[in-house]
């Protein structure tokens, strides 16, 4: 059982790393192409996103 969680949240920290790098991605593309309203709509998603990691 203790490897099993350890597997499940290593696959949630390798999960989340991905995500995070392409929303910055995403964020920065955004901020490229002048549409900063977009860009500040990513970015809040992305810290709600932080938020519930740092919960778990």
């Amino acid at each position: 059982m203790v490897v099993f969680n350890r597997v499940s949240r290593l696959g949630m920290i390798v999960g989340f790393t991905v995500r995070s790098i392409a929303a910055e991605d995403l964020i920065r593309n955004y901020e490229h192409l002048g549409d900063i309203e977009a860009a500040a709509t990513a970015t809040t998603k992305v810290n709600e996103m932080l938020q519930v990691f740092r919960i778990l």
